[in-house]
């Protein structure tokens, strides 16, 4: 066998290798689960894909890990991509990147959900954090700062002020009593959830 008819044994070979794993631009995602192959008409199907890898590839199936759900923009989102058999008629996507929306500031070992508008669930440290990193609004420190206002909100009532509870000699059975009785129990209560919050909450 001369080179020339080696080349053309090797070359659908090569074709097959070179399509095995590819990058490609995401262009439009089918978020609806009821198009594509092995539709039944009524069981979900995964999210389907199209892209600009050598020429449009449209229907393209993409693989999500259970219990996570994304619909990513595109034309700034990456597809990675993989032909089994070397055929782009049945690839499939394995992962989307991107890295126009992506954090680049988490410190070592800490993870991060994250949308394009700037929102964000940051896990670091054993920390927690919930909110949008652009406007700096962190939830679980509006809710501490919250609790902080309840609790002395209901010292003033107990201990004195315009909103005060004035026992004023009521027996323990008394109505005004039970008020007391109860607002003391709530100030533990919140004081309870404030300690524990303290320990997951962090920035993000």
């Amino acid at each position: 066998m001369n080179l020339n008819s080696l080349n053309r044994f090797l070359d659908p070979i090569r074709r097959q290798i070179f399509l095995l794993v590819g990058k490609a631009i995401l262009t439009a995602v089918n978020n609806e689960g009821k198009v594509g192959f092995n539709d039944s008409g009524s069981r979900s199907n995964p999210q389907r894909l199209t892209m600009n890898w050598f020429g449009q590839l449209t229907d393209i199936e993409r693989s999500q890990p259970y219990g996570f759900e994304t619909n990513p923009v595109v034309d700034t989102a990456k597809a990675v991509l993989l032909s089994p058999d070397g055929s782009r008629s049945n690839a499939f996507v394995i992962m989307v990147q991107d890295d126009e929306y992506r954090p680049i500031d988490l410190v070592e070992g800490g993870v991060c959900l994250y949308d394009n508008e700037g929102g964000r669930h940051t896990i670091s440290g054993g920390k927690h954090a919930i909110g949008n990193k652009d406007t700096g609004n962190e939830l679980l420190d509006l809710v501490d700062k919250t609790l902080d206002e309840f609790i002395k909100l209901v010292d003033s009532s107990l201990l004195g002020g315009s909103n005060s509870v004035d026992l004023g000699g009521t027996a323990s059975t008394g109505t005004m009593f039970k008020i007391a009785a109860g607002l003391a129990t709530m100030k533990t209560d919140l004081e309870g959830i404030k300690t524990k919050l303290d320990t997951i909450k962090g920035n993000i």
